[in-house]
């Protein structure tokens, strides 16, 4: 299986997108109606709002939760890659040290 982390970085764009029209005040009428919102927010506290929302929150987590499973995944993966080398130079300090050169 493949880890794919591209569709939850997007859905975090998204999620961001759609939160910044609903803080902004662009967002569709039904929106507003289902979740009320009844600040005025300047445009520099807007990032603030959306960095705060638990939506924003739990896709960020998905996505830092997936890029270190592609980092533990892909160091593994060079570690069985160069066991052989490891193994070798374990041989080969065995036959120095028993003097076997």
């Amino acid at each position: 299986m493949i880890v794919d982390n591209k569709k939850f970085v997007l859905h975090l764009y998204n999620t961001k997108r759609e939160l910044w029209e609903y803080y902004t005040g662009k967002a569709d009428a039904s929106v507003y109606a289902q979740r009320p919102f009844n600040f005025k927010l300047l445009r520099q506290d807007v990032d603030q709002y959306i960095q705060s929302d638990e939506e924003y929150i739990k896709a960020k987590q998905k996505v830092d939760y997936l890029n270190a499973c592609i980092d533990f995944l892909d160091r593994t993966i060079r570690q069985i890659t160069n066991r052989t080398f490891t193994i070798k130079n374990a041989i080969d300090w065995r036959r120095f040290t028993s003097g076997a050169v």
